[in-house]
């Protein structure tokens, strides 16, 4: 139980932490760290902003009363006809503040802050701070708030004269302790200020009902932690981690499977390429990785199943292309990838309306961008929203009209496990904007969440183009991105939560950085090619302006074969290595950065160097330049861009145990390369290229 010390606070004591409250006002006065001995202020009083409007707290009726290990406080606002109880409780290390017993049934309750009253206050400059945020809205980018990350000391930090928003933030020093706030909020849980020498935690606004639907009870944690990752230092990796524990795993197809995109046809958008990849083809595609990688699980995404281009005739889902195949042909691909082992998936659009589809409907629209959108003409020009303009997720959700489309999709297609959503995002991002009031809470809460449920409830999980300036964590929606594309700084965070092929360019750089941190085939494959080449360069940059300096816009399986082979064997599988693990660290070091996972493996990549990678586990070299000894399933995945003779320390696993080795090509198992064991270690002789799979003689290898 708490004790009353004096008239001034009461104290909360726990072996870790002794917490100093204001015995009348719901409000934290500090903070004493018990292992380390540091000390953080807390709140003055300040005031409430109930509904919007604001009462200093020492003039509304506050009833406290002890409780167990902490202290409750009934909040009433007589005039709004609004109650509620704040409720502290001290556990460990961790100050929980709960909103219970919530009293809205006269006035309803939609949304409170804290004003000018932080929970948590370091005055200490020698500290550090991580901030992950997002920008403000970017109107030539429709209102996309795009995701950005902060790191450094708070002596640096200029003052700022409003609490920054923040998705995440923490401070730390490296011999001591890592401090930080922590809210079930969705929407900018909290936010931070750097004001005269103090660094300030706050609550972010708390809305608790969203038009018709009524969020859970806020939640918020102060809580400090010492060197989580055992690297014997306290900072931003520690944080990230204990942040990263916390959220849900994402779909685990995700990380033991090879996924990627099939582009089938361009006709509506480049009708010089035309249809591009049939089914037909496009099962040639699969079944040649499947050879080539000897089986592992794949997941390709259909492009234009049900369009001659990306977006043509959204919000349509049930339109079906029979440009590629048949209805039949598509259910045959499906049935042939469960029986290799993979999934068959698909790529939609639900933010994105054409002008000429039939289920265009000008009360869907988001208001805010019905006019000056960015988006192509049949030319590929930009700005013409004549053509296409954005769905408002909150207004479509409402009508009931997107749950009627996604399951018009789904009597056309075998939808089975996963979907890919393309952007996903939120397209109205300011309620002023807006004649209903509907901005970024409403998009999310009222629109988007609501889709994702009820995918979810029939077993479907989300995968995404990329952030494309979501103002959330992304864990709430997806489970995957095409484009992984956070902030560094965000990577251990979001790492096996939201799994994804590399990094934001839209055709897939191949640089050892993308592939050292996470690369997978990661551009868009088409069974003819889409190039100057093939098309001539007056009509490749007359169709795609935007590539100017590419030669090519998808990766072509006729022409690019052993490009593809290169990246699922440098990229793909080096990723899913890491998938298998969590991510303890991630640290900029030199010119690259320095990865910890557990299990005893570590990547070093750029840091002597653009072209420096090594990755180890334990006495095990996985990745080296660009050659790969890569252990999964029981497995080892043996590459090398260049080639050449090299000896290789085997898996525990392996060593002392009789060995397969095979060659692998587009035509499947062929006889290995030149290669000898001696004890623990294996000297194999590669040829450039060409990929080898060493298993257990007389056993199997077994993936995810």
């Amino acid at each position: 139980m708490p004790d009353d010390v004096n008239d001034e606070a009461v104290i909360l004591r726990s072996p870790d932490l002794h917490v100093a409250i204001d015995p009348n006002l719901p409000v934290v006065r500090g903070y004493r760290h018990l292992l380390t001995g540091c000390v953080f202020d807390g709140g003055n009083g300040g005031a409430l902003r109930v509904n919007g409007a604001e009462y200093r707290m020492s003039d509304l009726p506050i009833t406290p009363r002890a409780v167990s290990d902490g202290r409750r406080y009934r909040v009433t606002v007589p005039d709004q006809g609004v109650g509620f109880d704040l409720v502290f409780r001290l556990d460990g290390a961790t100050l929980t503040l709960r909103m219970e017993e919530i009293d809205d049934d006269r006035a309803p309750l939609t949304s409170l802050q804290w004003v000018d009253s932080p929970l948590l206050v370091c005055k200490d400059p020698s500290f550090s701070f991580f901030r992950l945020f997002t920008t403000e809205p970017d109107l030539e980018a429709m209102g996309k708030m795009w995701l950005r990350d902060a790191e450094g000391a708070v002596r640096d930090l200029a003052d700022e004269s409003e609490p920054a928003p923040l998705l995440y933030g923490a401070i730390y020093r490296p011999e001591s302790v890592c401090a930080f706030l922590h809210s079930n909020y969705p929407l900018f849980p909290v936010a931070h200020r750097a004001v005269a020498g103090r660094y300030e935690m706050h609550l972010g606004e708390y809305r608790r009902r969203v038009r018709d639907r009524v969020v859970a009870p806020l939640q918020a944690e102060v809580v400090f932690i010492g060197d989580l990752n055992r690297d014997e230092r306290v900072d931003a990796s520690d944080y990230r981690l204990w942040v990263n524990r916390r959220l849900p795993d994402g779909d685990p197809i995700y990380r033991t499977s090879i996924w990627y995109k099939i582009l089938c046809d361009m006709t509506g958008f480049c009708p010089e390429a035309g249809c591009v990849s049939t089914l037909r083809e496009a099962e040639e595609i699969i079944r040649a990785i499947d050879r080539v990688t000897d089986g592992f699980p794949q997941i390709p995404f259909l492009v234009n199943w049900n369009g001659q281009q990306p977006e043509a005739d959204y919000p349509t889902l049930d339109l079906y292309n029979h440009n590629i195949g048949s209805p039949e042909e598509l259910r045959a691909l499906a049935a042939a990838c469960k029986e290799l082992g993979g999934l068959l998936s698909y790529h939609a659009n639900i933010d994105d309306a054409h002008r000429t589809s039939k289920d265009y409907d000008e009360a869907l629209l988001g208001r805010r961008y019905v006019a000056g959108s960015t988006v192509f003409d049949e030319g590929g020009d930009h700005f013409d929203d004549s053509i296409m303009a954005g769905i408002c997720h909150t207004r479509d959700v409402e009508s009931g009209a997107i749950f009627r489309r996604l399951e018009a999709m789904m009597r056309v297609i075998p939808v089975e496990r996963t979907i890919h959503l393309d952007n996903l995002r939120l397209t109205n991002c300011d309620p002023d904007a807006d004649p209903d009031g509907v901005g970024v809470t409403e998009e999310l809460v009222c629109g988007l969440l609501p889709i994702v449920e009820w995918l979810r409830e029939r077993g479907i999980s989300v995968s995404g183009e990329g952030y494309n300036g979501l103002p959330v964590d992304p864990t709430l929606l997806n489970s995957a991105f095409w484009h992984h594309d956070p902030t560094d700084g965000a990577r251990q965070i979001y790492h096996r939560k939201v799994m994804g092929g590399g990094r934001g360019d839209h055709y897939g750089g191949a640089t050892t950085m993308d592939f050292g941190i996470c690369k997978s085939i990661h551009q868009d494959i088409t069974y003819r090619p889409i190039s100057v080449d093939s098309l001539g360069k007056e009509v490749f940059l007359g169709r795609f302006p935007w590539l100017e300096s590419q030669a090519r816009a998808t990766t072509s399986f006729r022409e690019d074969w052993q490009e593809i082979v290169d990246r699922i064997y440098r990229g793909s599988l080096l990723n899913l290595f890491y998938l298998e693990r969590e991510m303890l660290s991630w640290t900029r070091e030199g010119g690259g950065v320095r990865i910890r996972f557990s299990g005893d493996v570590e990547a070093a990549v750029c840091i002597d160097g653009p072209e420096q990678l090594r990755v180890t586990w334990g006495d095990v070299v996985v990745a080296d330049g660009d050659d790969r000894f890569v252990p999964l399933g029981g497995a080892v995945y043996c590459y090398s861009l260049r080639g050449g003779r090299r000896t290789w320390t085997l898996p525990k696993r392996l060593r002392g145990r009789a060995l397969e080795l095979y060659g692998l090509s587009r035509d499947g198992r062929g006889p290995a390369p030149e290669h000898a064991v001696e004890g623990e270690r294996l000297t194999l002789a590669l040829a450039p290229g060409a990929p080898v799979k060493v298993i257990e003689a007389g056993g199997r290898s077994v993936v995810g």
